[in-house]
């Protein structure tokens, strides 16, 4: 009478805090305090929060609350500052083992460990639902109870059998992969369940290889042994690989149309899986020049990082650039072929060019701008004035961009162009003095016509536009 527990996930009202309230006045019957534990308190409503508050504040010596949640974030601030805070953890898989072990005594029942260890991990750090487990086996097969009883209670898919997938798997044996899930689909085992006991056999293979023990492995000594064996057919990149894809399939198979087609082909993947290869090993076996040619081919395919395929790379084409018979300096690459400067390849540059945007419709016209390669110099002779101005005030930075395409240095001249007095294309320093707003001069038919100079190309794309216009219909261009 002295110790209620109330539902707050159903009693979550503001009259129901003021019926507790009613209550609480009262002294307890029989014991020192009068205790209410509410259960899933996050669940109660603001309204409710704030009528609870002021008995919290200034409760009777003969009362305590006990709230207890899932969720501890959820509850007002208000709430969290005057209350005692305990968080309680899992138990681990050896203190449920322990304990059973302690009641299969008491009550004289023989129980395999192998059982015991199956039953702590599915209850997943719940001691009760540990005990309901062990209720039911208890009520299935009487005073004696085997790894079997447990298996055939619990439809649970038997350890052994993640061995052979596993090894299936690290053959690449796809017809053993379709046998697999046809043994799976006839035996009725659920595909997530399966899936969750693969994730956590290639986990346990990892902790062997990471640890260099089976400590983490929460299952008997035999089948510790046979992971210390299994793991070491594995690197830890091989079996990050083959977890991060059957990771993000255990989450994907709950949405799948087709779970078994689904399953075939993410098995499929896994068997599939390039053999991964630490980088450093990689990198000296690339850098070794005695290692023999039969050892390099005989290495399987390989899946490595971005840095050491972009040092593969270079490497090739060092060699490729060599002369026959003659290896390259150590620790030096030799350089790439130069581009050859040709009339197309100065077009296209400017053409690609954000730069040059402002002219790169004019450039369309094949007598636009005649240009004249000899050897790394370029001579452009444009046609048209703004054109030409145009050339002439980036005339710096196409050299550059040419030179470094080419990989040599590339003069430019811009003929038939005077070298011009207002720069349209850079920031004009006004603040000494004022200086009037400058302006060019561009020939338009037989007319000359004055347009204030602009500094940005947005005015530059504007005059080619409009000159684009006249030389010829821009429909057709587009």
């Amino acid at each position: 009478m002295d110790v209620l527990e109330i539902d707050g996930a159903s009693h979550n009202s503001v009259d129901d805090v003021r019926m507790l309230r009613e209550n609480a006045k009262y002294p307890p019957k029989s014991g020192r305090y009068k205790i209410y534990i509410i259960d899933e308190v996050h669940m109660l409503s603001t309204a409710a929060f704030n009528a609870l508050l002021k008995t919290l504040e200034e409760p009777p010596p003969h009362l305590l609350f006990i709230f207890a949640t899932t969720e501890p974030q959820k509850l007002p601030a208000t709430i969290i500052s005057r209350c005692q805070r305990f968080d309680f953890r899992r138990m681990s898989i050896p203190e449920i083992v322990h304990h059973l072990t302690k009641i299969a005594d008491a009550e004289d029942i023989a129980v395999e460990e192998e059982a015991l260890l199956t039953i702590a991990r599915k209850a997943d750090g719940s001691m009760r639902d540990a005990q309901s487990i062990f209720d039911q086996l208890v009520a299935f097969s009487g005073a004696k109870i085997t790894y079997a009883d447990v298996q055939q209670t619990f439809h649970l898919i038997d350890q052994q059998f993640f061995f052979e997938v596993e090894k299936t798997l690290a053959q690449g044996d796809l017809r053993g992969v379709f046998q697999i899930v046809q043994q799976l689909f006839a035996q009725g085992y659920d595909f997530s369940e399966f899936l969750s006991g693969l994730v956590d056999h290639y986990r346990n293979l990892l902790a062997v290889v990471a640890t260099g023990s089976a400590d983490l492995v929460t299952l008997t000594p035999e089948w510790q042994q046979q992971y210390q064996e299994r793991a070491k057919a594995y690197s830890q990149a091989a079996l990050l690989n083959v977890l991060s894809v059957l990771t993000y399939g255990e989450q994907q198979l709950k949405f799948a149309s087709n779970p078994r087609i689904y399953l075939e082909v993410l098995l499929a993947k896994v068997a599939l899986l390039d053999s991964a290869m630490e980088l450093a090993q990689l990198l000296e076996q690339l850098q070794s020049p005695n290692a023999p040619s039969s050892a390099k081919s005989s290495q399987p395919k390989t899946a490595v990082t971005e840095t050491a395929a972009s040092y593969q790379t270079t490497s090739s084409a060092s060699s490729s650039s060599s002369p026959a018979g003659e290896k390259p300096p150590a620790g030096k690459t030799s350089r790439e072929k130069p581009v050859k400067l040709t009339q197309e390849f100065v077009l296209r540059t400017i053409q690609e060019s954000e730069t040059f945007r402002g002219i790169r419709r004019l450039l369309l016209r094949k007598d636009m701008v005649k240009i004249t390669v000899d050897g790394n110099a370029v001579k452009i002779t444009p046609s048209d004035p703004f054109v030409g101005e145009t050339l002439a005030q980036r005339q710096q930075v196409l050299a550059q961009l040419l030179s470094e395409k080419c990989g040599q240095s590339v003069s430019v001249e811009i003929e038939g162009i005077k070298k011009p007095t207002i720069h349209i294309f850079e920031n004009l320093d006004t603040t000494e003095s004022p200086t009037p707003q400058p302006s060019r001069t561009f020939t338009e038919g037989k007319k000359q016509v004055n347009a204030p100079a602009d500094s940005n190309d947005e005015a530059v794309e504007n005059e080619a536009e409009r000159k684009l216009k006249d030389f010829f219909d821009l429909k057709r261009v587009k």
